[in-house]
């Protein structure tokens, strides 16, 4: 079971260093001048308050005096990203499909599966909004769970390989009768490979969480317990 732990965090470690190193990937150092011209590169060096080296992608080496430089920015290398993963023609807006299968492990015994799907409306490139809901099955007392929830998705940019993160909120029923449902909430970060105008395969790892509550008898009385669980997804969108 500990082998099966540190996997699960070894794949989430993987992915959110993945995610970072893209984002970091796209995106250049932008020097504005109090004269008007514009410097896109990468900073190599910055003294506070006295001076900024940068180079160009040309390789070209810039040192401006900090009272030189009216801001400095991040900006997406549109250019360059379309090399490495060329933009198409994606869907804009309309109706949002998604279907994701996953499975995790908490910090003590508690396995879980999950079989979800989520439909709703995507509002431009960045955001939908939709209502899902799904399976949930934790080994802990082999209990099944039947979440509905709300789901927001943002995704960081408009290209073909996209970072986003998605997030649940909700009740789930249990599927047992000495057990009492309650809040559900998920949160994930990942990536989607369209494949199509339409289309996308999805990698995400996430953070689970489930408040239940198991019943008592005469003599003891209701058991409040909370199910915490790191997962890795693969899922798609239509």
């Amino acid at each position: 079971m500990r082998i099966m732990i540190k996997k699960s965090i070894v794949l989430i470690s993987m992915l959110f260093i993945f995610v970072s190193a893209f984002s970091q990937n796209i995106y250049q150092d932008v020097v504005y001048l109090k004269n008007g011209s514009i410097i896109r590169g990468m900073i190599i060096e910055q003294i506070p308050s006295q001076s900024l080296k940068i180079e160009t992608a040309d390789s070209n080496l810039f040192v401006f005096q900090m009272n030189e430089i009216e801001k400095i920015t991040k900006e997406i290398t549109k250019s360059e990203v379309k090399e490495i993963i060329p933009q198409t023609e994606y869907m804009k807006s309309g109706y949002r499909g998604f279907i994701e299968m996953g499975n995790g492990l908490d910090f003590g015994l508690l396995y879980k599966i999950k079989v979800h799907t989520v439909h709703g409306y995507q509002f431009n490139p960045y955001l939908s909004l939709g209502i899902g809901t799904g399976i949930d099955f934790y080994s802990k007392r082999d209990n099944l769970f039947i979440p509905v929830f709300a789901n927001i998705r943002v995704n960081f940019i408009d290209y073909k390989v996209t970072p986003y993160v998605s997030t649940d909120f909700g009740y789930s029923f249990s599927g047992k009768y000495d057990n009492i449902g309650g809040l559900y909430f998920n949160t994930a970060i990942g990536l989607s490979f369209k494949t199509s105008r339409k289309t996308a395969i999805n990698i995400s790892s996430s953070f689970d969480l489930q408040y239940c509550e198991l019943k008592g008898d005469y003599y003891y009385p209701n058991y409040d317990y909370n199910n915490r669980i790191l997962s890795f997804n693969f899922g798609f969108s239509f």
